[in-house]
């Protein structure tokens, strides 16, 4: 269990976190030259804010999170889909993503173990954006 994995914790999180994310996908953008992409990968999405802004440059877009209560509160968006697994084993296909993202949660994790499972799912030439 994550110290995020609390209703009360999610609510807060969902209610107070600043949204921004549209001006780091125009950062994105403007450093990798990803004007569109195909699948996206947010990791840490908590409650969906920074998934929701990739949107804006992916056809499908998976949120994943290790708090069920976070995920629970992530809106119901088209070509999205949330999946509660761990950042160091995420559930996805080896080489399936062109883009990966994670928004202020890189301290979290254990970084050799989820730079290895960044470097498995990634696609040859994709970007990983923390």
């Amino acid at each position: 269990m994550s110290i995020f994995d609390h209703a009360s914790a999610a609510r807060r999180y969902a209610q107070g976190r600043p949204y921004f994310h549209l001006l780091v996908i125009e950062k994105t953008v403007a450093y990798t030259g990803i004007a569109r992409c195909g699948q996206a990968v947010d990791v840490c999405c908590g409650t969906g804010q920074s998934t929701r802004a990739l949107k804006q440059i992916a056809a499908r877009v998976t949120g994943m999170d290790i708090a069920p209560e976070m995920l629970r509160l992530a809106p119901a968006l088209e070509d999205t889909r949330w999946i509660c697994c761990p950042a160091e084993k995420l559930a996805a296909d080896d080489a399936s993503c062109d883009l990966m993202t994670v928004a202020l949660a890189f301290h979290w994790l254990d970084r050799h173990e989820f730079l290895r499972e960044a470097w498995r799912v990634l696609r040859t030439g994709a970007w990983l954006v923390i």
